[in-house]
């Protein structure tokens, strides 16, 4: 399981499946000194690998070694480019239900209610304990990362805004019908036609 950000109470709160108790490889950095000791005080230093920096072209060797992707980033407006790696490498994830995560992963997150790490722990445990349903999910989203988020895809998205700022605007389509003469050019053309049954009415 490869897991991101501040997972430290759901990993708490983990229970064991099947196949035993999980175990977490925890990518990233700084202060990994500083969760290496946290995670020997409660308890969890077997259960945790903490690598370090990670070169971005090994990080995929790495995500290929989990079976769940656990992403409990906060943020809801700063990006989570790391879940495309994890779509990427067909691995199911379980995120916080923010307006990030669902425009990267959709309807296919296993999703948990913001800053609750019980309901964090609660996705974790389903999609665990579900192989199938989790693989099933994780084929979906890199269907999904490959239909929406490959380079050729991001080039096309560019290329199509700098096309449309810098067109000039469209023109306005020519006029097709005759305009009538202004009102003031009626009075001066009629200005002399009097009604000989109705004296001073002006036409």
């Amino acid at each position: 399981m490869t897991c991101s950000y501040r997972p430290r109470e759901a990993l708490q709160r983990s229970p064991p499946t099947a196949a035993g108790r999980p175990f977490f490889l925890i990518m990233g950095f700084p202060f990994v000194e500083h969760y290496r000791r946290l995670a020997q005080r409660l308890g969890l230093a077997a259960d945790v690998l903490f690598t370090g920096m990670v070169p971005f072209a090994d990080a995929p060797r790495h995500v290929a070694l989990g079976d769940v992707a656990v992403a409990p980033k906060l943020s809801a407006t700063e990006g989570s480019g790391k879940l495309l790696t994890y779509m990427a490498s067909a691995l199911p994830v379980v995120a916080f239900d923010t307006p990030v995560h669902r425009e990267y992963l959709g309807d296919l997150g296993f999703y948990a209610a913001p800053a609750d790490s019980h309901a964090l722990a609660a996705a974790l445990t389903a999609a665990l304990h579900d192989p199938l349903a989790a693989r099933t999910r994780g084929a979906a989203l890199r269907a999904r990362a490959v239909q929406h988020y490959t380079w050729p895809h991001a080039a096309a998205a560019i290329e199509d805004v700098y096309h449309r700022v810098s067109s000039p605007p469209a023109q306005p389509p020519p006029e097709t019908t005759k305009r009538p003469p202004p009102l003031v050019n009626l009075f001066r053309r009629h200005r002399h036609a009097r009604s000989p049954a109705v004296p001073n009415a002006w036409f």
